[in-house]
């Protein structure tokens, strides 16, 4: 939630073992979470999940039951990655094969509330990539040894991982503002 990051994985059907197969493959790919946080449904409540969740220390948690607007950033991403799919299927193509491209694209398109984008929060750096424009470093800017190289990452990680949360916080201002005044009108 607070990258924001996409995590994506072409499913055959959602039941119990290919949705708890999809989790294991997410939580070995980028560590294990402390918390599990999904809606209530059977491919969620079920023993299996329960058991991965309980071997791998992880705590799970589910929001209230038609509540949609607790996993409301879930929900948005949700929504933008069938819009992005949508395109695809109209035109005839699988949109299997293309969902890790869709998926790398949402991952690096900046977020307007926190002014980076989730590759950049978890990385550090945008993603290397021919249609993405950066400033690359020259080989002269690389550091003579790698303690000053990682003391400069921890210190730019520790500075995004902050404004991220400010800019978090101010839009959760904004949206609470709004909604207060939806309220007294």
């Amino acid at each position: 939630m607070f990258t924001k990051l996409l995590f994506a994985y072409p499913l055959r059907n959602k039941d119990a073992i290919t949705v708890c197969e999809a989790i294991y493959r997410m939580l070995t790919t980028y560590g294990v979470c402390q918390t599990l946080i999904s809606d209530r449904g059977s491919k969620f409540t079920n023993n299996c999940t329960a058991e991965l969740c309980k071997l791998l220390e992880v705590t799970q948690e589910f929001t209230p039951a038609f509540a949609h607007h607790c996993l409301g950033a879930c929900e948005r991403q949700h929504r933008t990655l069938a819009e992005r799919l949508t395109t695809y299927v109209l035109k005839g193509k699988s949109w299997e094969n293309e969902l890790h491209s869709v998926t790398f694209s949402m991952n690096s398109s900046v977020n307007n509330s926190i002014d980076f984008s989730p590759f950049e929060i978890l990385y550090g750096k945008r993603p290397s990539f021919p249609f993405i424009q950066y400033n690359s470093a020259s080989f002269k800017h690389i550091p003579v040894d790698m303690r000053t190289n990682f003391q400069e990452l921890t210190c730019k990680l520790n500075t995004i991982h902050e404004i991220v949360s400010n800019n978090d916080i101010a839009s959760g201002l904004q949206i609470e503002e709004k909604e207060n005044l939806k309220l007294i009108t």
